[in-house]
């Protein structure tokens, strides 16, 4: 058996997947074979010169059946998929993050503590992490070993540009992140530079993944300038233009745009959050604020705005820091930790087909993961509702026929509303409410005027709800790395 084979549990740009990219394509390079799986392939990795072959098999089971010596997996739903299909390949989860962490809707209710979760690190797999802090807590509470590699930044992409800076009427404050995902702070930005624009005029540019909510940024008081998804080169052109990075995120494994930043001569300011511990020195290489607080946010950006002493000193600091994360480095690192998994012959505890299912059911139940099937149904089902709303508004067809499809389609989501905590519960129960609601207007002589404005109150408020709540399931993993 030889080669390794990395799971990714979807093909988004994020750095959960470029990290695991660089590794798989340096593994190769040293003469491994390295090959990628995909178990959400909306998508493909374009946006990345990987050189790495994408297997294509009906489901991860097959894939990674494969003559495999080693397989990694990106995320923590992934391994009990596959577990019982690795043959003699050895399991690997590249854990980033607390990912039950993401599933917060605000900040009193994060939570890195999530027995599902938990239950996969307690599995007999190796364990690779990017994230000192995130070793530190798999050590103290599972008393399981997990090996650091380090992050790092492309070097070449990233690099500062030339000549003196360019003097601004307003401040340009850099944030990057889901502003539709609420661990990632964003609003308390808004927030933030509200408060700083009151004294000293300021722009907002947000970097982001996310075209929906975008009302967000109307009637800020200042200007915003958004960029959504654009290509790598355009990055660093994006990161010269602004004054200040601000990172807003209540949690973060790592959080490479602070090293971009650093890389890029720009000083920053970040919340105090977990994973900024791996690279960040308060009043040294950045300026650190407290989570959740825009009036210490605030405070933090006008001294790195008005301090031209201190700012200069971050700038200086933080380029010494970010010489510290490169690529070769950690490629190195990942292949001695691959080369010791190899090597150890301990013994793994066995694990029966129904512990591994009864772990996904936890996984779906504390919101971890989607079954691909739930994800197609559920959004064929939502297809189906809106297509029939929209006949019985433009009268296409007869109501008593409309609204016996439409009871069909809402008792057909009932099923999917037995877990609260699923990622998809909270977007079935709203189109199963929304099917009550037209429902009992039926008898209304009104009906036609009520459904109009109820579907175009339902079209202004879509794009603006949080991602947890959107009307599509989410398929995990595919918005929280």
């Amino acid at each position: 058996m030889s080669g390794a084979l990395f799971c990714l549990a979807n093909a988004s740009i994020s750095g959960g997947n470029k990290a695991i990219l660089e590794y798989a394509r340096g593994l190769k390079r040293s003469g491994q074979t390295a090959e990628i799986y995909i178990w959400h392939a909306d998508k493909n990795l374009d946006w990345f010169d990987h050189e790495l072959t994408v297997v294509q098999a009906p489901d991860i089971e097959t894939a990674v059946s494969g003559n495999y010596a080693v397989v990694f997996f990106a995320k923590a739903f992934l391994i009990p998929l596959a577990f019982s299909s690795l043959n003699s390949a050895k399991p690997v989860f590249i854990c980033h993050d607390f990912e039950s962490a993401y599933a917060a809707t605000s900040f009193d209710s994060i939570n890195l503590e999530c027995p599902p979760f938990d239950d996969v690190l307690r599995l007999p797999i190796d364990i690779i992490t990017t994230s000192r802090p995130v070793q530190q807590i798999i050590s103290e509470r599972h008393q399981k070993h997990a090996y650091y590699v380090p992050l790092a930044i492309d070097k070449e992409l990233f690099s500062k540009q030339s000549g003196p800076a360019k003097e601004r009427a307003r401040k340009r404050i850099l944030m990057v992140g889901d502003h539709l995902l609420p661990t990632k702070g964003i609003r308390d930005g808004l927030r933030a530079l509200k408060l700083l624009n009151d004294e000293l005029p300021v722009e907002l540019v947000l970097i982001t993944r996310e075209h929906r909510g975008q009302q967000i940024f109307e009637n800020l008081g200042y200007p915003c300038e958004i960029h959504i998804r654009p290509d790598a080169e355009e990055f660093p052109h994006i990161y010269a233009s602004c004054d200040a990075y601000c990172c807003t995120s209540w949690y973060e494994g790592f959080g490479l745009p602070a090293l971009e930043a650093f890389r890029m001569g720009i000083p920053v300011v970040s919340t105090r959050n977990s994973g900024v511990t791996n690279y960040g020195i308060d009043e040294e290489n950045l300026l650190l604020c407290n989570p959740n607080d825009p009036t210490d946010l605030c405070q933090k950006l006008r001294r790195v705005l008005k301090e031209e002493k201190l700012r200069n000193k971050l700038i200086e600091q933080g380029e010494m820091t970010e010489d510290k994360f490169n690529w070769e480095l950690a490629v190195t690192e990942f292949l001695a930790c691959q080369q010791k998994i190899l090597t150890d012959s301990g013994t793994k505890t066995r694990v029966t087909e129904s512990q591994l299912e009864k772990l996904l059911v936890n996984l779906e139940e504390g919101g971890l993961y989607t079954p691909h099937a739930v994800h197609v149904r559920c959004s064929h089902i939502f297809h189906e509702i809106d297509k029939v709303l929209m006949q019985l508004t433009e009268q296409r067809i007869d109501l008593l026929p409309g609204l016996e499809k439409l009871q069909g389609l809402r008792d057909e989501l009932k099923p999917f509303l037995a877990m609260p905590g699923a990622e998809y519960y909270k977007s079935c129960k709203k189109r199963y409410d929304l099917c009550q609601l037209v429902i009992g207007l039926a008898d209304d002589h009104r009906f036609l005027e009520h459904l109009s404005k109820l579907i175009a109150q339902i079209n202004r408020l879509e794009s603006a709800v949080p991602a947890a709540d959107r009307n599509s399931p989410v398929v995990a993993g595919s918005s929280r790395s």
